[in-house]
């Protein structure tokens, strides 16, 4: 079937609903269907597909068209593949005439040999960092603790401080002035061609499919007028709004997230570190064409930007961006540290593995963040915040979820649960909110409420630690050797230690018990009769399991003894690290 006559029936023969269907959630209403928009963050669905016309339309930011167009859009694909793509689902074979059509030819070559002068131009950028000429951008990188297996990876260069150097040298190569113009890599100055880069660090831009498109280039000159960072002008291979930095790479990564950070570098210091999950938005801000990119291969997202006003504000932009799309969004908070880069060579790849391990629920940031917002000591900035968390909590739809977030929330915030609770229900019904100060739990009641549940994580470890132990017991004298009864959380615990180090068993604990008021005696009773899932008969576990908790037992002590201050946490990480390597038993 020729091109244009399978687009007509593509049209005909699918239904846009169902295409439609596989992205959006869509309610009928009457007639029609109704959902959420895609393209635009809403509460409300202005998004309307009817089957009759066969056509979708947003009322809300405009957007409209056909089953196509539709996924054109929603992809971030050409109007091609989005054809070829629904041929496919209906069982429509293309003869793709529109291929073979001399405009698309034209289009194709000119492409192709764009890709060729930008492989050859990043290749000579690379082979100039490594000369002479490029000892400068060498300097820089190594000081950046950048490998050379890092710097091939991503082919980084040196742009050198000639104006015509890289001219010539395509010159050379055979390419016509038509194409180099056209690259955007070179423009005329005084009517003299020269390049549009010199004396800067060069980083090639490559998509997903290995072809290098553009640049960003970094320049060493402290003084210099122009801007830090200058990219490629977009051309018809390059759109710096619809592209990620080391997308060439995460797209085919084996984790189920990305990481979204804003610099190169960031990016690139990340993969280095083993993270080839990591993407860039090089120093702009996220934006739905970037979104569309990461939602080709849906995965959780990250977010990793810097830690300042700025990055919190990119923080919040990224996530309204990701959760109109419906992707999952956790942060990487990195203070006191400015970004990724700075953090992995402080504090190395493994502790920079551990906050991957435990990401921040995007919300709980975004509600910690207001803190540094308002004065929370002013009556009217205090109803401003609390107006603000009401708002981002009941904008959550599902109640269940909404509800866990509140009672995080509230325990963060020092808020009382069943008032913040009443707050949002009015907000839902349309009510005017009424903020008062029973609502703020600033005494210890709320210091209570988190101690319990930091108490209660405590206890697991002790708990473990107490019932392993008399598991093993050939092990006691290397078990006394290594941990002490003061490191056990409280009396209780260091009471039911201290009696296996002097080589008591279960049963003779239950005698002791005996000796103690009903109070104690009903503790140690609840804590000996924990019941733990271990295989009792596999000592090889049982001995993995106790290593494992004493780890646990020395990172929660090295993390007390520890404070806020940057060589205090450096040091921190460092112990932690080493805590990690050591097999206790």
């Amino acid at each position: 079937m020729k091109f244009q006559d399978a687009v007509e029936e593509i049209i005909n023969r699918l239904s846009i609903v169902d295409v439609v269907s596989e992205y959006v959630t869509l309610k009928r209403q009457g007639s029609n269907y109704v959902g959420l928009c895609p393209f635009h963050n809403e509460k409300t669905g202005s998004f309307m597909v009817s089957e009759g016309k066969k056509i979708y339309k947003c009322f809300g930011c405009g957007k409209g068209g056909n089953a196509i167009t539709f996924l054109k859009d929603y992809l971030n694909i050409s109007y091609r593949e989005a054809v070829i793509t629904l041929a496919k689902k209906a069982n429509i074979e293309i003869e793709d005439d529109y291929s073979s059509s001399k405009q698309y030819k034209e289009i194709e070559e000119k492409k192709k040999k764009l890709y060729e002068l930008h492989k050859d131009v990043a290749n000579a950028y690379y082979k100039v960092l490594y000369s002479d000429k490029g000892k400068e951008g060498l300097a820089y990188l190594r000081n950046r603790k950048l490998s050379d297996a890092t710097i091939k990876k991503f082919g980084l260069g040196f742009a050198p401080n000639e104006y015509g150097y890289m001219y010539n040298l395509m010159k050379e190569k055979g390419y016509d002035d038509v194409l180099l113009f056209e690259s955007k890599l070179f423009r005329l100055y005084n009517d003299k061609p020269i390049d549009a880069f010199y004396n800067r660090v060069m980083f090639p831009l490559v998509d997903i499919y290995k072809h290098v498109i553009g640049f960003q280039s970094r320049t060493l000159d402290p003084n210099a007028k122009e801007q830090k960072y200058v990219n490629s002008l977009d051309s018809i291979i390059f759109h710096k709004k619809s592209f990620l930095y080391a997308m060439n790479y995460a797209y085919y990564s084996k984790e189920n997230y990305y990481i979204l950070c804003e610099g190169n570098m960031d990016a690139i210091t990340m993969h280095q570190a083993g993270f080839d999950n990591a993407v860039a938005s090089m120093g702009t801000a996220f934006n739905e064409n970037q979104m569309f990119l990461l939602k080709r291969k849906p995965k959780k997202v990250y977010l990793c930007q810097d830690t300042d006003d700025a990055g919190v504000k990119a923080i919040i932009n990224s996530n309204k961006i990701l959760k109109s799309a419906g992707i999952e969004t956790y942060v990487l908070d990195l203070n006191p540290v400015k970004d990724a880069d700075e953090f992995i060579n402080k504090y190395g790849a493994e502790a920079f593995r551990k906050k991957s391990n435990d990401p921040i629920p995007t919300l709980l940031f975004i509600v910690s963040s207001l803190k540094k917002k308002y004065k929370l000591e002013d009556p009217y900035e205090q109803e401003k915040y609390i107006n603000e968390i009401v708002t981002l909590l009941a904008d959550i739809d599902n109640s269940f979820v909404r509800d866990n977030y509140l009672k995080k929330v509230a325990i963060q915030e020092n808020l009382d649960t069943g008032r913040l609770t009443n707050l949002v229900n009015k907000y839902l019904k349309g009510n005017t909110i009424k903020v008062d100060k029973e609502l703020f739990k600033r005494t210890s009641e709320a210091e209570n409420e988190k101690n319990e549940l930091m108490h209660a994580e405590k206890s697991k470890i002790d708990s473990s630690f107490i019932y392993l132990i008399f598991l093993l017991k050939d092990y006691r004298d290397k078990i006394k050797s290594e941990v002490s009864t003061d490191e056990l959380i409280n009396e209780d615990y260091r009471y039911i230690y201290s009696l296996y180090l002097e080589g008591l068993d279960i049963s003779d604990i239950y005698t002791k018990l005996e000796e103690l008021d009903d109070a104690k005696k009903n503790r140690i009773t609840e804590i000996i009769n924990q019941n733990y899932n271990y295989d009792e008969e596999n000592t090889e576990k049982l001995i993995e399991s106790i290593n494992l908790i004493i780890r646990q037992i020395k990172i929660r002590r090295a993390k007390a003894e520890s404070n806020d201050s940057l060589d205090s946490i450096y040091e921190l990480n460092n112990k932690i690290l080493e805590i990690n390597k050591k097999k206790y038993i």
